[in-house]
């Protein structure tokens, strides 16, 4: 798995997400999206703010690489993490 600079994820790091109308749907059900890292590929899901607290948030990710250009052509200001 590549390994990424860490932090702890925290709910500042949401706050473009929920200022985005195009994210009102999934806001308003109480979710948050992210973009995972399981292996060595980035799955899209949804956590609760409960959730957040399992999570870090990984800052250096290259984001002129075309697969998280995608990413983020298709989901407005999820941030990246990893598991504890």
């Amino acid at each position: 798995m590549t390994e990424y600079q860490r932090i702890n994820l925290e709910l500042a790091a949401f706050e473009p997400q929920k200022a985005d109308s195009a994210n009102s749907e999934l806001i308003n059900s109480g979710k948050l999206g992210v973009h995972e890292l399981v292996q060595n590929d980035w799955v899209t899901t949804e956590i609760t703010e409960d959730e957040i607290s399992l999570y870090f948030l990984c800052f250096d990710v290259d984001f002129d690489l075309p697969e998280i250009e995608e990413l983020n052509d298709t989901y407005s200001h999820y941030p990246f993490v990893v598991l504890k």
